[in-house]
């Protein structure tokens, strides 16, 4: 089992970053599930309906963090969590209508098609340049917990740990013809590469986000019912560009 990791500027937490294979026959698994649907609670919706969800959501080359205080050895109490995995928009519903950063309404079919990420998840872990933290959740029923930065440790460790494994992934790729030059070049290893972290959220949470670097993109409505909403439901989208080499 992978050993918890001490949290040096919060004294009495650990965290594990897994993938999500890992998570299968954790200890944790079953408690991380009902402590993102608690926090994420629309209604009678989860947002893990099952335990299978839990373990799949991060996909092949995404992560998940998981804090526990220091005192549960066993690590079956999770106390903070987060994902990050690959960005994709289609989350299956077609929202009524799309507004844009500025409140206009734009046309639906134009705008979705020039969003990324609608195929599956690529295999080439180099390929990928969008990523959403998902799943950011702490254990809403205890107070003591809130405002301690659990949760976008959790973001910040997911970010770092995916720049350095690409990083790694792209110094140990060999060369490969450049096909643009005609063979007579080689595709470089190095230099700096872009990549874009969105995030999407309810409307209360958006200046969470807007400290954090994340500046509004658009925001989505969906009918009465979607994900269980007893209204019509507002998800807004955000990004934030970063770079690494």
């Amino acid at each position: 089992m992978i050993t918890p990791v001490p949290i040096p500027h919060l004294p009495g937490f650990s965290s594990i970053i897994v993938e999500g294979h890992q998570l299968r026959g954790h200890p944790c698994l079953e408690q991380l599930q009902i402590t993102v649907n608690n926090a994420f609670r629309e209604g009678e919706h989860d947002r893990f309906p099952s335990i299978e969800h839990v373990i799949t959501t991060p996909g092949v080359h995404g992560r998940c963090c998981v804090v526990f205080r220091d005192g549960d050895v066993d690590m079956t109490s999770p106390v903070a969590t987060a994902m990050i995995k690959y960005y994709n928009p289609d989350v299956g519903v077609d929202p009524i209508r799309i507004i844009d950063r500025n409140g206009n309404v734009v046309n639906t079919s134009e705008f979705t098609k020039s969003e990324p990420g609608y195929d599956s998840e690529p295999a080439d872990f180099l390929s990928i340049t969008h990523w959403e933290p998902a799943a950011v959740a702490i254990l809403s029923e205890d107070p003591s917990l809130k405002k301690l930065g659990l949760a976008v440790y959790c973001v910040n460790q997911l970010e770092i740990d995916l720049l350095r494994r690409l990083s790694e992934a792209r110094r140990k790729r060999p060369a490969v013809p450049d096909i643009q030059n005609g063979n007579h070049g080689l595709q470089t290893t190095t230099g700096i590469r872009n990549l874009t972290f969105w995030i999407r959220c309810k409307e209360h949470a958006v200046p969470y986000w807007e400290r954090r670097g994340y500046g509004l993109v658009q925001k989505k409505v969906y009918p009465k019912g979607v994900w269980g909403s007893r209204t019509e439901l507002n998800i807004v989208t955000l990004k934030r560009d970063v770079s690494y080499s």
